[in-house]
């Protein structure tokens, strides 16, 4: 898809060149507004991250969650590597197993809520026919019918697993006689069943997951909505950055055809959404009406914000940790001196 996106461009290399022009006409106060809007975006993406880890400050949330960007936006099957990334930062700020359990899953909740809520948001906006000449009515109605779907079912499968901890004991109790069947026929796994049980693991992350809902839900929440309102603020601005009028592209018309396209690239496998994104969004958004040069400037700057940024952003933090971690004695405690906690722990 890279590829791809590298021909398109060459292919349009006068578009190419009249988006160069446009984006050196943009005025300094459209340019301090998307300056402002970057680094919002920067810290509410770390102020969700301190929320959920234990003794996380901001400063560390957008450390881990830049370097966690940098690392999903540079390479096919980056998820293994965002994951490594995350858990190695966490675990050199003394959190220990649990902590880092919840804090993986808990943004990956986050990440789903924001995807598919914004989609669901645009899908109401759209449902009137206000965005048919982006996107086909059908769509809109599919997306927010998914939307709900995915919403529902994560909220449901979270309020089995925080206040039902008789089924969660069950299914943990099915994972462990699994995880021993496997054990007694494969070595690697033998020695994670000998190294993790499955039910005081799970019920430990529950307990953990209750106390993080419980006294630091609003602070997440908010985050999480301030993010999201950046977010959506963003594309707006960038199109009106570049003589865009909301004559030519609604409000309503932007937003749909950025969100939609945003939750197309997140279902896919291309690292960061590299091609989907510029190519969609080209052409949702001329579809509609507005000049192509404009757009083809306004998708590359947003591109240059939401991809570009991170990667660079993510490759300091990741740098800076490294260096600062050096001599450091880790561990996986939940404090200094302490001894390695064990999923096998009683409750």
């Amino acid at each position: 898809m890279f590829l791809l996106l590298l021909g398109a461009l060459a292919l349009r290399r006068d578009d190419l060149a009249a988006a160069w022009s446009e984006l050196g006409g943009v005025s300094s106060g459209w340019a301090i507004a998307l300056v402002a809007l970057a680094a919002g975006a920067t810290l509410a993406n770390g102020l969700v991250a301190a929320a959920i880890s234990d003794g996380v400050s901001p400063a560390r949330g957008v450390m881990v969650q830049q370097a966690a960007l940098a690392a999903n936006n540079t390479g096919v099957g980056s998820g293994p590597v965002t994951l490594g990334v995350r858990i190695a930062m966490l675990r050199s700020w003394c959190i220990d197993d649990v902590g880092i359990a919840v804090a993986v899953a808990a943004m990956n909740v986050v990440g789903t809520t924001r995807l598919w809520l914004a989609t669901l948001t645009v899908a109401l906006l759209g449902a009137g026919g206000a965005a048919d000449a982006v996107v086909p009515r059908w769509v809109v109605v599919s997306a927010g019918i998914a939307a709900v779907v995915v919403l529902v079912g994560q909220a449901a499968v979270w309020w089995v697993i925080l206040e039902r901890p008789g089924v969660l004991g069950r299914v943990a109790g099915w994972c462990q006689r699994a995880a021993e069947w496997l054990g007694r026929r494969w070595r690697v796994a033998a020695r994670a069943a000998q190294r993790v049980h499955v039910p005081n693991a799970a019920e430990r992350f529950r307990l953990r997951a209750r106390t993080v809902v419980r006294d630091r839900g609003a602070a997440i929440t908010a985050a999480m909505l301030a993010e999201q309102a950046v977010l959506m603020i963003l594309p707006v601005v960038v199109i009106r950055a570049f003589g865009i009028a909301p004559e030519v592209a609604g409000n309503r018309e932007v937003l749909v055809a950025f969100v939609f396209v945003r939750t197309a690239a997140a279902l896919t496998a291309v690292p960061g959404g590299i091609g989907v994104t510029e190519i969609g969004l080209t052409a949702l958004l001329t579809r509609a009406g507005a000049p192509e040069p404009e757009v083809l400037g306004a998708v590359l700057t947003y591109r240059a914000i939401t991809f570009l940024l991170p990667i660079i952003l993510g490759t300091a933090c990741f740098a800076a940790w490294r260096r600062t971690r050096r001599g450091t004695v880790t561990s996986t405690s939940s404090g200094p001196g302490s001894p390695r906690w064990s999923w096998r722990s009683a409750r």
